[in-house]
C-alpha cells in the first residue's frame, strides 16, 4: 500500500517555524535580539529589509504585501529577469537574492528548536510523533510487502528533511 502525505505552508508552524506572513518579523526579532548566528549574517538581513523599504515606494503603483516573504522573494526573482531594482546593479541584486536566502535559512535555524537528548539531535515535535506513527503502521508486517510513504512539501520544511533523515527514510 502506499500513502502520500502533502504538507502545505504552516507545516512546521508547530515546530517553531515561522508563517510566511510574519517570517519578516520573526527576521527582525532575531536581529534585534542580537542573536550571534544572526550578527555573524547581520549585514544580509539589512540588505534585504532595506530592499523591502525600497519596495514600500512601489507598492502605491502595485499591490505586493511585502510582510509575506514569498512575495519578497519573488520581487527579488522579477528584478533579477528584469536586471533592475531601483539603483542596484545585476549583481547587486544577484547578491540580495543571496541574503535573503541567507535570511530564510538563518531565520529558520534560530526559530525551531531541535531537540537534544545525550548529544543526539532530534526532530521536533510534531515531527517526531508523526514518524513514530509511521513506524507503527509497518510494525509486524510482512517485510517484503512494508506500507510506503511519499512526502510533498508546499514548504522551506528543515523539519520534514530531517525527521527524514532522523528516521533513515531519506534515501
Amino acid at each position: 500500500m502506499k500513502t502520500v502525505f502533502i504538507f502545505g505552508a504552516g507545516a512546521s508552524a508547530q515546530a517553531g517555524a515561522p508563517l510566511m506572513s510574519n517570517f519578516i518579523d520573526q527576521a527582525h526579532d532575531l536581529l534585534r535580539f542580537k542573536i550571534r548566528g544572526v550578527e555573524e549574517v547581520r549585514s544580509d538581513f539589512e540588505a534585504v529589509f532595506d530592499a523591502i523599504a525600497e519596495l514600500q515606494r512601489v507598492h502605491s503603483k502595485s499591490y505586493l504585501d511585502l510582510d509575506n516573504i514569498e512575495i519578497v522573494f519573488g520581487a527579488i526573482e522579477m528584478a533579477l529577469l528584469l536586471k533592475k531594482l531601483g539603483n542596484r546593479s545585476l549583481k547587486e541584486i544577484k547578491g540580495l537574492r543571496n541574503s535573503l536566502i541567507t535570511l530564510i535559512y538563518k531565520t529558520l535555524e534560530w526559530s525551531i528548536p531541535f531537540p537534544r537528548n545525550e548529544g543526539l539531535i532530534s526532530p521536533p515535535k510534531p515531527y517526531d510523533g508523526f514518524f513514530t506513527m509511521l513506524d507503527q503502521v509497518n510494525y509486524g508486517k510482512n517485510y517484503q510487502d512494508p506500507h510506503q510513504f511519499s512526502f510533498i512539501t508546499f514548504n522551506y520544511d528543515l523539519c520534514l528533511d530531517y525527521a527524514l533523515h532522523f528516521s533513515g527514510r531519506l534515501l
